[in-house]
């Protein structure tokens, strides 16, 4: 095991190591307050007994919770070391170099069998703490080190490019997390620290438990810049002082924020080609290089192309903090559609529409349809839609907007046709309120920097056109 020591401004020790040719880092544990007359109520960290019989600096080490076990055998070990290799993509045998029983009776033993077994496997030394005063660590993959148990992730480059950042937790405080500068074994890739899935399981207080769950980067993370995918506005904002509600329901419920994804810079329409201040994500199908598209183009590309992330959050609106505004509405991206239920339950709650009262319809928009060009994008559309009627038990409702419209117009349009009444509406609103949300920062960039900021091309030419829409022709469009 080759372990490589960083020194970062706001972490005291981490480690980045290798097993076999998977990347890891490990760091600290967090502080506690232990509470006066024991320590005077400073911050402080717990030590705890572990690791006392290997004779080396460090050790890769392995918790396994012994339940109400007495007696240890080796089919329990086997069972018990089978479950974490199928449900984990953290854990290796390799961290079975040390083994720390935890839970169990007062009396809980190891048997013979089951310690040859674990010397099989290259453990060479193991502890048991059943002691019910003190807090167990949870199942799964550590590395020991200085009497404490040091959080193992594991680390993923993100050789599609849709990360800005990775993100670690605090060590000094629990509501704080920082950026993760480790870069990937691939050229201009960032890596990604995935926690262990044996770690946080999913319960009614923690309905979110571990799941690995990216953030688009107009979100708000307490110790974290938001970059909105413009350098201008990572440049002149500090960190964030708090996290946005939405993401904090998360990490209260047990979800693991990984990192911050990208986006089209304030979250406008943006080609490849048009990412001036951050190079667009990688789309992963077809041939590796079509449009990501969309504003959360980068937690998109995350979910699609990889298996080791759960969910990626993404948003219908520019930056995400305290203040949802009209058009703020949190979305995510997963992969597995029971998961996602789950998700948006929890997450959204009683947001959700009632759909149970009345029959489920898949629309198919004529008038958008007719739009696409390409016929074998309207295939692979249809083909979609196909699969999904038959699999989910709907109705296909083809509608045409424009003809309902034309059954039965409103007196106020004026014999005009829905395209020609409707079509400032989406712009006189979205654009007006979205140019005017960032009134202060570019006010505020020109104050400290003397000059206005720089915004891409696309992003210039709608503000240019937002810039125009007076608050009456807003106010008439919403």
């Amino acid at each position: 095991m080759e372990i490589i020591q960083y020194e970062l401004p706001y972490l005291e020790d981490l480690y980045v190591f290798s097993v076999g040719n998977t990347r890891y880092v490990a760091w600290k544990p967090p502080y506690v307050r232990v509470p006066f007359p024991f320590q005077n109520n400073l911050l402080t960290r717990v030590e705890q007994p572990y690791h006392i019989k290997n004779h080396g600096p460090r050790s890769l080490v392995t918790v396994l919770h012994a339940e109400c076990e007495s007696w240890i055998t080796k089919s329990w070990i086997q069972q018990k070391l089978q479950s974490y290799r199928s449900a984990d993509d953290v854990f290796r045998d390799e961290f079975l170099n040390g083994v720390i029983f935890t839970g169990g009776t007062e009396s809980l033993q190891v048997s013979p069998e089951a310690s040859d077994h674990l010397a099989s496997l290259g453990t060479v030394w193991t502890e048991i703490e059943n002691d019910e005063t003190v807090d167990r660590p949870s199942p799964g993959p550590y590395l020991a080190s200085e009497r404490q148990l040091w959080e193992a992730r594991r680390l993923y480059d993100d050789m599609q490019g849709a990360f800005m950042t990775g993100i670690i937790p605090s060590t000094t405080c629990q509501s704080h997390s920082h950026e993760l500068k480790i870069g990937g074994d691939y050229s201009q890739t960032v890596s990604i620290a995935v926690p262990s899935r044996l770690q946080i399981l999913a319960s009614n207080e923690t309905p979110f438990g571990g799941l690995r769950v990216a953030v688009k980067d107009n979100f708000a993370i307490q110790g974290n810049k938001t970059s909105l995918c413009n350098r201008a506005f990572y440049d002149l904002y500090p960190a964030a002082t708090e996290t946005a509600g939405c993401i904090q329901l998360l990490i209260k419920g047990g979800a693991v924020i990984v990192g911050t994804t990208k986006l089209a810079s304030f979250a406008a329409t943006e080609e490849p080609l048009e990412c001036i201040d951050f190079q667009a994500p990688w789309n992963p199908r077809a041939d590796g290089h079509q449009s990501p598209a969309g504003s959360s183009s980068g937690s998109g590309v995350a979910i699609a192309s990889y298996p080791w992330l759960d969910i990626a959050i993404g948003s219908d609106k520019r930056l995400i903090d305290q203040l949802h505004r009209r058009f703020d509405v949190p979305t995510f991206f997963g992969r597995d559609i029971e998961k996602c239920k789950l998700f948006a339950s929890n997450w959204y709650g009683d947001m959700l529409p009632e759909v149970d009262r009345f029959p489920p319809n898949v629309i198919y928009a004529l008038d958008y349809m007719s739009l696409i060009t390409n016929k074998d994008q309207i295939q692979l559309i249809d083909d979609f839609v196909a699969d999904l009627v038959a699999t989910m038990g709907v109705k296909q409702k083809n509608i045409s907007f424009a003809s309902l419209w034309d059954t039965s117009p409103p007196l106020e349009a004026g014999g005009q046709s829905l395209l020609e009444y409707m079509k400032h509406v989406g712009r006189d609103s979205f654009f007006h309120d979205d140019y005017h949300n960032f009134d202060r920062f570019r006010k505020e960039y020109r104050d400290k920097f003397s000059k206005t900021p720089y915004v891409s091309p696309p992003v210039q030419w709608q503000w240019n056109l937002s810039a125009e829409i007076t608050q009456a022709a807003r106010d008439e469009a919403v």
